[in-house]
């Protein structure tokens, strides 16, 4: 991506992307997939609010079609996707 305030994450970056990022500024974490048609239509709508703090907030794609990326959903306990979650330390 070309936004630095809007990167693809995966579970093994997490931890440090993320959580620890969170820190500094709030992160929202956008659980999504490929095949998933209500996905699609949110993106652009959170890199709008993304763009619309002018750098006060990031946002994290975790796209849960990778293996790894599915343990993460399930560490959260999601249901369902798109799921967006706002995480502020």
């Amino acid at each position: 991506m070309d936004n630095p305030l809007i990167f693809d994450v995966n579970e093994p970056e997490f931890q440090a992307q993320v959580l620890e990022a969170s820190k500094q500024h709030p992160i929202l974490v956008d659980f999504w997939a490929d095949w998933c048609p209500p996905c699609i239509v949110l993106t652009p709508v959170l890199e709008r609010v993304v763009k619309g703090y002018a750098g006060a907030l990031r946002l994290a794609k975790v796209e849960v079609d990778e293996g790894e990326n599915m343990r993460l959903a399930g560490r959260y306990a999601l249901r369902g996707f798109p799921t967006v979650l706002l995480i502020v330390n």
